[in-house]
């Protein structure tokens, strides 16, 4: 089951870019026909400016041309939550554990416009990509691919899909990773929990050591208390 326009908001204001709702953005009205299962993203550039217009009025109009298109200051429109035409041409490729047959692409991916001409890694001007366009698109990708449960891998280039057909983005796939991945959600683990019990009521005395004496309910019960703290790799209870 693809995810619910609501699901695909929930994954945008988690990413905390700032965003923008396009009208239309979840009117399944204007969906592309076919499959729409997602299993990953797609990183495009626009090569053009003023790119809204044209991926909400392209020559497949009502279908859109995108899912987000990210400004040069890297607010992010969100442009369609369900199946659009942005991939085109290309495939088969294996995104995580799901293959994406020859030129199926629209109904395997995100598809993220970054507005670019495209031309040059100097951010200083359209030809480039600015800092907020790529803050923006890492964290968006990721909370796209924490939605999807899929691993970083599963975001790629449009040229990576299109080979010889396509040249963005500029930058490697791998590149992307490695912005995307300081973003992915991470569920810390739980503390340890230790199975041995507390003494005397869980209290921690302030006495001494006797001679002779072989171990001190204080010490056990600190020691169990750090190790449910989560400092169990350190300690180990031998009493």
């Amino acid at each position: 089951m693809s995810p619910t326009p609501t699901q695909v908001l929930n994954a945008v204001k988690a990413s905390g870019v700032s965003y923008s709702l396009v009208p239309g953005w979840d009117d399944p009205k204007i969906a592309a026909s076919g499959h729409w299962a997602p299993a990953g993203v797609l990183e495009h550039h626009t090569a053009g400016r003023d790119s809204l217009h044209w991926v909400l009025h392209d020559q497949y109009y009502p279908i859109r041309a995108c899912h987000f298109l990210v400004n040069r200051d890297g607010l992010v429109n969100v442009v369609y939550a369900y199946k659009c035409y942005h991939a085109g041409r290309g495939g088969p490729t294996k995104v995580g554990k799901v293959t994406v047959p020859l030129d199926s692409g629209n109904g395997y991916f995100y598809g993220i416009e970054i507005e670019s001409l495209g031309t040059s890694l100097d951010n200083s001007g359209a030809n480039g990509y600015t800092d907020a366009q790529i803050e923006a698109a890492s964290r968006l990708t990721a909370a796209l691919l924490d939605m999807l449960n899929v691993p970083t891998s599963a975001a790629i280039n449009h040229k990576d899909y299109a080979p010889g057909r396509k040249s963005d983005t500029l930058m490697s796939k791998q590149w992307w990773w490695t912005h995307i991945q300081k973003y992915r959600h991470t569920v810390k683990p739980k503390p340890p929990v230790a199975t041995q019990q507390y003494r005397q009521g869980k209290k921690v005395y302030s006495s001494k050591m006797h001679r002779g004496q072989m171990n001190s309910d204080s010490v056990w019960n600190l020691a169990l208390a750090l190790i449910n703290k989560g400092y169990g790799k350190a300690i180990r209870l031998k009493y």
